[in-house]
């Protein structure tokens, strides 16, 4: 609740500032009616109507930016949120950044190992656009380019968690049922994370550095049944990425290590505790294209350093992904496959798909989401929930 009501305020003092700040408004935005129905029960799983919609304002040494959305569902309940609301200075020594922003690191499509600064918005699973699953959250963000060379420095005041699926929602798991949803409020500086990235950016190879002491957005469950506590605990992360071409194909790599990370342990049946470990996952990857298709291989691997017995996560999780895209009828018709493949336990998500440009600006989309495997799998727990969708996106 806090966290929209900062966006809203902030959201205010931006339109309120327009005279001052801006030389060149801009306004865009997206509409899109959307359809989606379960194959097994031929129930909606989704049926609404979402208008998202940016506002941008540039001026000699400043900018601004906010990104209202709104979304109806056919039942009329309706959702209001503000993705993101910032100010952008330009000073000599840096581009400065305040406000609420969604922070996008990495190199991995699909997959955050690095890319942790924003939070993920899990209310449709993971089946929602890449573009749209990252949270806003209040920051000052400080950037500064010297060359093939860019800093980046990201401070959040208070933390802002992961968002679970509502309980009356078709992804909303038994496990979510023991946690306690967490309040959003500032406690103070020392409720602060903090975040930084070197990266390079050249013709032979690309190659980020990043380091973050932060609160896990995932959360740890602490006490004995029917109510234990939900905890969101602190953990360090160092990683980075590396990028690089070999003719057509691009390899690539992501590792992130979590230093004291906090996991749930269940030294009984009905007592959960919490245990620290460091935990590695690294990524490969490639990247190349064929007779005009594009292709898409990734694989990564997690291990828990010093396992316990008792940890509900196992010591290793592997999981591979891959993408094939082509674009036909000079580029009005883009057919696509991505799949989530977990291993040990197999299972998996497909998500085949087409798009038509009916016009400039105008997009049909049709697909679905197939979910297969074992039922204790990431994806094979949902296999119930396999569904074809539609949609009309309208872009202005």
């Amino acid at each position: 609740m806090m966290n929209k009501q900062f966006g809203a305020v902030l959201a205010a003092l931006l339109l309120g500032t327009l005279p001052v700040l801006a030389v060149d408004i801009q306004f865009t935005g997206m509409a899109r009616t959307s359809f989606a129905v379960t194959t097994d029960s031929g129930d909606f799983i989704l049926a609404e109507q979402a208008l998202h919609t940016a506002l941008d304002g540039y001026g000699e040494k400043s900018a601004f930016h906010v990104s209202p959305a709104a979304a109806v569902s056919v039942d009329g309940k309706a959702r209001f949120s503000i993705r993101e609301a910032y100010i952008d200075l330009y000073a000599e020594f840096a581009d400065i950044r305040v406000g609420k922003q969604a922070v996008v690191w990495g190199r991995a499509e699909g997959f955050f190992i690095t890319d942790i600064v924003s939070p993920q918005n899990l209310e449709y699973f993971i089946l929602a656009d890449f573009s749209e699953i990252r949270i806003g959250i209040p920051a000052v963000r400080v950037q500064k380019y010297l060359g093939s060379v860019s800093f980046d420095v990201v401070w959040i005041p208070f933390s802002v968690p992961t968002i679970f699926p509502d309980a009356d929602s078709p992804w909303y798991t038994p496990a979510m049922s023991m946690m306690t949803p967490h309040d959003v409020h500032m406690e103070g500086l020392s409720d602060g994370e903090v975040f930084g990235k070197v990266a390079y950016f050249g013709s032979g190879f690309d190659a980020e550095l990043m380091a973050g002491f932060a609160r896990d957005d995932q959360p740890v469950l602490d006490g004995t049944l029917p109510s234990p506590g939900t905890r969101y605990e602190r953990l360090a992360v160092l990683g980075g990425s590396l990028s690089v071409p070999f003719g057509a194909v691009v390899a690539r790599t992501e590792t992130a290590v979590y230093l004291d990370r906090s996991f749930t342990a269940r030294p009984s049946v009905a007592e959960f505790a919490i245990i620290r470990k460091n935990e590695l996952v690294a990524l490969a990857g490639l990247d190349w294209s064929m007779t005009g298709i594009d292709f898409s291989v990734q694989y990564v691997g997690q291990y828990i350093f010093d396992h316990a017995d008792m940890m509900a996560q196992s010591e290793y999780r592997q999981t591979a992904s891959f993408r094939i895209r082509d674009s036909l009828m000079s580029d009005y018709l883009t057919l696509e496959l991505f799949a989530y493949v977990g291993i040990d336990p197999f299972d998996a998500l497909l998500r085949p798909s087409a798009s038509w440009t009916v016009e400039d600006g105008v997009i049909l989309k049709a697909g679905a989401d197939i979910f297969l495997g074992d039922s204790s799998g990431q994806y094979g727990q949902y296999r119930d929930n396999t569904l074809v969708h539609a949609s009309l996106s309208w872009y202005f």
